[in-house]
């Protein structure tokens, strides 16, 4: 199977989490908690919205699931609450 035909895979089956958070350092901080996220085996994308304090991340629910997520989450928040599914 090519590399395209594995992306197209996953991004089918991805599933998204989302977590109301307290404690993003600040602004210049969001680079390095996208990065830190990222490189979790399974999280497909990571978007943070410092202003709203929201944790978006796109994961492989073959990979990994939301309590890893949440767990990863959390070591860089004071605070992190997952958001019901929209």
């Amino acid at each position: 199977m090519s590399a395209t035909s594995d992306k197209e895979r996953t991004d089918k089956h991805a599933a998204m989490v989302r977590f109301q958070v307290e404690g993003i350092g600040c602004r210049g901080c969001i680079e390095e908690y996208e990065d830190f996220l990222q490189q979790t085996d399974g999280v497909l994308d990571v978007t943070i919205d410092y202003d709203d304090g929201l944790i978006a991340v796109q994961y492989d629910p073959d990979v990994i699931d939301r309590k890893r997520i949440y767990m990863a989450a959390r070591k860089l928040v004071r605070q992190a609450a997952i958001l019901p599914d929209e």
